[in-house]
């Protein structure tokens, strides 16, 4: 896969729609909507596409959280990964 740089460093290249599409096989698999998931129609910063997460209801949001907090404590359990990012690919 190829990288694009960017001020957070280096940003594996990848198709937003496929991400999306991802982002959306789990969230059904979990039994969660996002209706406003999409590629963002702004123009890609330093050739990275970004991709709204859109607004959902509180209690969507809360599924989802502890939907990724199982799924992180299970990576952990299986011996852990690298540190958590943000949403701007800085580490927390």
């Amino acid at each position: 896969m190829r990288s694009v740089d960017s001020p957070l460093g280096s940003v594996p290249k990848q198709d937003p729609h496929l991400s999306v599409d991802a982002l959306n096989a789990a969230l059904k698999a979990a039994g969660i909507v996002l209706p406003s998931l999409r590629v963002s129609p702004s123009e890609p910063r330093n050739g990275v596409y970004l991709i709204d997460l859109g607004r959902a209801r509180a209690d969507v949001v809360t599924q989802l959280a502890e939907v990724i907090k199982r799924g992180a404590e299970q990576v952990s359990a299986e011996g852990g990964s690298e540190p958590p990012k943000s949403a701007t690919g800085q580490h927390a």
